[in-house]
């Protein structure tokens, strides 16, 4: 079981504590304009803890990584080989709707190109809308389930002490609706070793 994270020159201090909540793995997520900052990640890789790197961007860069995920709901990620988008849901709610940012349609659009739901923990802690945000995602989760789109979450935290272990999660998951919530924290996991099992085949094929 891997968390995500969004680390600013504290990698070492999040893997100390990912090792300590039990997890084992953790994956360091980066804005584009900070992807200098893969190499950090790698460089952490012979400590013989699973890390794995992700980079938020809008086109996919040269700069590799094991993830790549989009933020907001901006359709340009059904178009790239974006793995996750997250950060979707909207600050206010309609008069007779959520906006939860997403609807049936894009469920289905990204259950056919395997991208998957992040729910971020630390922007559940962190807003000042908790309720309203909290409407948005168990709607989005049942949304997701519905229409079989694959659902991660994760604490994303951006300090240590921010992160939340394995068991935390996974009960906080059965409040949102997750039917299987300890699946749900396995998946971040499952999407990079999907990842590399299908280089795995493209380098095959060459």
């Amino acid at each position: 079981m891997i968390d995500i994270v969004f680390p600013d020159s504290n990698e070492k201090e999040f893997v100390g504590m990912a090792k300590r909540l039990g997890y084992s793995g953790i994956c360091f997520v980066y804005h584009e304009k900070d992807r200098k900052n893969l190499v950090k990640a790698e460089a952490l890789k012979e400590t013989g803890f699973n890390i794995f790197t992700g980079l938020v961007c809008k086109k996919l860069p040269k700069a590799k990584a094991d993830i790549y995920f989009a933020e907001k709901n901006d359709r340009f990620f059904l178009k790239g080989k974006h793995d996750v988008i997250f950060d979707i849901e909207g600050l206010y709610d309609f008069i007779h709707q959520r906006d939860s940012g997403l609807n049936h349609i894009l469920c289905r659009m990204m259950h056919e190109k395997e991208v998957s739901y992040g729910i971020s923990f630390s922007a559940i802690l962190n807003s000042e809308k908790r309720s309203v945000l909290l409407g948005q995602i168990m709607q989005n989760v049942r949304l997701c389930q519905k229409y079989k789109t694959k659902i991660i979450f994760a604490s994303f935290a951006e300090h240590p002490f921010k992160m939340r272990s394995p068991n935390d999660l996974e009960a906080f998951g059965r409040i949102l609706g997750l039917r299987n919530a300890k699946k749900v924290l396995n998946a971040a996991a499952s999407v990079v070793k999907t990842k590399q099992r299908q280089i795995g085949k493209d380098i095959e094929r060459i």
